[in-house]
């Protein structure tokens, strides 16, 4: 081992990014999931927005990626509870039904990013 080589043990590691999903379409929240977990996020999935905002007022996450279109609390009603609750989480909207007036409003409402599905993960 050289001098530059960290000695750092496990248990001084810095904790993952802790990061919520919040889509009603469960296959694609699983595979953005376990897309980020293999690289060292710990992922936690909501189905819906309401138990996504339920998530949000009980968690810690560092990251929230949302679906922009949900059938009861949609993606800009998660982005202004995460921004509420979590004000230095980033969020990251994503959806299939993606226009320049919707991004617009995310970002001006404090998206961190505005992806189009599918995503290339």
């Amino acid at each position: 081992m050289t001098d530059t080589e960290s000695t750092q043990p496990d248990d001084l590691a810095p904790p993952p990014t802790e990061v919520l999903i919040v889509d009603n379409d469960e296959a694609h929240a699983q595979v953005v999931a376990e897309s980020l977990e293999r690289v060292g996020f710990a992922c936690h999935v909501a189905t819906s927005g309401n138990q996504g905002a339920e998530m949000i007022e009980g968690g810690e996450f560092d990251v929230v990626i949302t679906d922009l279109v949900m059938n009861d609390v949609d993606g800009l009603g998660i982005l202004a509870k995460a921004k509420e609750t979590l004000p230095d989480a980033e969020v990251i909207l994503m959806t299939g039904h993606g226009t320049v007036p919707s991004a617009v409003t995310a970002m001006q409402q404090g998206a961190f990013n505005y992806l189009l599905k599918p995503l290339d993960l």
